[in-house]
């Protein structure tokens, strides 16, 4: 497990729909799943302890980390999970991980031309987290922030939804995620993981959707790739490039 990164230093990553809920209570609450989340983003696995989050949320005791951690999870916005040694069965760890997903939204929903963007391509990771041997979430919130920037711009382009298309939109996050509880990870996409999703959920026809439906399953079950929605939006790029090709050869 990568202990180096102990936080974020400059920004939280708060969805709006957590920061603006009216179930939440305490302020305190979505501070921590700020740090929760951005922490989650970047190292895949939420270690930070009772005692450093109420350090860092400014709280004299535990109390109010424990207090803000179980509404949350009665909520339904994050989980956790007693880590018990399998020879003595004692506790060893806890971990947290984040069950929040992004509602379809005019923000987030198909429709959304594409934009050339030379942070990413077949060959390069979209998101960059570690720089000289250490990690580092500057690059991610620059890219995050200009995700959100180019989205909104363009939701005036926004398609009628598909129940088809989000139903295997559905699909595929559930499969993105299924080794997570064996493998004691919180697989989320980023934000521009999300929108290349949703772009490419409209641009590819319905069989090639299947198709790759299909596979990801096998490969997800098979547990090949380590990053799910890099190696998903590969396999949609690939799928509308394929169906490019045969519509040239017609």
């Amino acid at each position: 497990m990568n202990k180096e990164f102990t936080g974020a230093r400059y920004f939280l990553n708060i969805p709006a729909e957590v920061a603006h809920d009216p179930n939440i209570k305490r302020d305190k609450s979505i501070l921590l799943f700020g740090e929760i989340y951005s922490m989650l983003n970047v190292t895949g696995a939420f270690y930070m302890s009772n005692k450093e989050m109420a350090k860092r949320l400014r709280c004299k005791t535990v109390k109010p980390v424990k207090e803000a951690l179980n509404e949350l999870e009665s909520l339904g916005y994050i989980k956790r999970k007693i880590i018990k040694d399998e020879k003595t069965g004692a506790i060893i760890g806890r971990k947290i991980t984040s069950t929040w997903m992004p509602k379809m939204t005019e923000v987030s929903k198909g429709g959304l031309r594409e934009e050339p963007n030379p942070s990413y391509d077949d060959n390069h990771p979209l998101v960059t987290t570690r720089t000289e041997g250490r990690v580092s979430e500057e690059p991610q919130i620059e890219h995050i922030n200009r995700t959100v920037n180019r989205t909104i711009n363009y939701s005036s382009a926004k398609k009628e939804e598909d129940p088809a298309r989000e139903s295997i939109y559905n699909q595929f996050f559930k499969l993105a995620r299924m080794n997570d509880d064996w493998k004691a990870t919180a697989t989320s996409p980023t934000l521009d993981q999300i929108k290349q999703l949703r772009s490419l959920l409209y641009q590819c026809k319905h069989k090639t959707l299947q198709d790759i439906l299909l596979k990801f399953s096998d490969q997800m079950k098979a547990d090949i790739p380590q990053q799910p929605f890099v190696y998903l939006i590969k396999m949609l790029r690939d799928g509308l490039k394929g169906e490019k090709e045969w519509e040239k050869q017609q």
